[in-house]
């Protein structure tokens, strides 16, 4: 045998050794991937049946549901390829870059959802209540996750973000059994 056959062996070794050392994390990342797919299945479940009990609208809970799970995915994918030993702080950075770059595009929409969320939650009015918000008032014809669209006594439909619903005072002329009226002479 010859000197190149013996280093060419000890480096074969090696690289057996660096091939089952990163076989073992690879693996590794594949069963935290798995296993966390599996949970973050379980958790976004549970937590829509826990909000459809709390009988929170449906399009709330599908969204919050969604939302739910594209976190959870990311973190489980960040936890597999950090047993890798990919760095995963530039990753976790871009994540956050991107999260609020889309938040102030969306800004102006983000504001309506969570208003939203606010009059689907405590209910200050429902649909077919005779409403009164600023300058404009009707009879609430649907209430959207951005929008709530009200019906004049022109019979105008009126569409109305909810972020200006919820930042002005809403008097809500349906709640009580009696209107009162005021004659001016």
């Amino acid at each position: 045998m010859n000197m190149d056959a013996i280093k060419s062996w000890a480096h074969w070794d090696l690289l057996a050794d660096k091939a089952m050392t990163f076989g073992g994390q690879a693996l590794a990342a594949l069963v935290i991937f798995i296993v966390g797919k599996w949970l973050t299945g379980k958790a976004v479940s549970l937590t829509r049946m826990a909000l459809t009990r709390a009988k929170v609208d449906i399009t709330l809970v599908g969204f919050l549901g969604n939302i739910l799970n594209i976190l959870l995915l990311a973190l489980v994918a960040m936890a597999a390829l950090s047993k890798v030993g990919v760095p995963t702080t530039s990753a976790a950075a871009l994540i956050g870059g991107a999260g609020l770059a889309i938040g102030l595009s969306l800004k102006d929409q983000l504001s309506n959802f969570a208003a939203g969320a606010l009059i689907i939650l405590f209910r200050p009015f429902k649909v077919g209540d005779y409403i009164k918000a600023g300058d404009t008032e009707g009879y609430v014809r649907e209430i959207k996750i951005v929008q709530t669209s009200l019906r004049s006594y022109a019979n105008e439909e009126v569409i109305i973000p909810n972020s200006v619903l919820m930042g002005s005072s809403i008097v809500n002329k349906s709640s009580l059994p009696q209107w009162r009226a005021q004659v001016v002479v």
